[in-house]
């Protein structure tokens, strides 16, 4: 999904508006992609400091170098995957989101062949449990889709979560 902006001017001549609408992607949360499992540690360490900290403040309250601290990791290790923190943030949501429509789908694989009415209330009580746990960390992150252009990332995962559903 593209973006799109909104410029209101208002001169002597009188007011102009102007849209701009890009079908350019947000850019990738990450620099570059782990590849050994010890680099895929450091940065699920840096996700896991990510999870912690967004829980108790607002992202614009927060530092890389807060971050890099409570992961147990140098800013310069932050740094060679992360361009910033809301990059960190953008990983962290997809990562959520994932992990989320994995375990919806396995709450639905464990309750068997349900009527229709049976699976969607399995549906609705994984979808809460999942919010309940993490309920100040769902709405940190929540409020951070928008901003960190994962909305549409965030729609792709859970279409396939949603479709994982309808094939049983």
């Amino acid at each position: 999904m593209g973006s799109f902006a909104v410029d209101w001017r208002v001169t002597r001549a009188g007011a102009q508006l102007a849209f701009a609408v890009t079908d350019a992607a947000p850019p990738k949360p990450t620099r570059k992609t782990p590849r050994q499992r010890r680099s895929q540690a450091l940065v699920d360490a840096l996700l896991d400091a990510t999870a912690r900290v967004l829980a108790a403040r607002p992202l614009a309250e927060v530092t890389t170098n807060e971050i890099a601290e409570v992961a147990g990791v140098s800013v310069g290790s932050l740094y060679q995957y992360f361009r910033d923190k809301r990059g960190l943030a953008a990983a962290l949501i997809e990562r959520k989101a994932e992990r989320d429509g994995v375990a919806i789908v396995a709450a639905l694989d464990g309750a068997g062949a349900l009527p229709f009415e049976a699976a969607v209330a399995t549906l609705v009580r994984a979808t809460v449990e999942l919010h309940r746990r993490d309920a100040r960390l769902m709405r940190a992150l929540l409020g951070l889709v928008g901003p960190t252009g994962r909305g549409e990332a965030v729609r792709a995962i859970a279409s396939r979560a949603l479709g994982a559903v309808m094939e049983r």
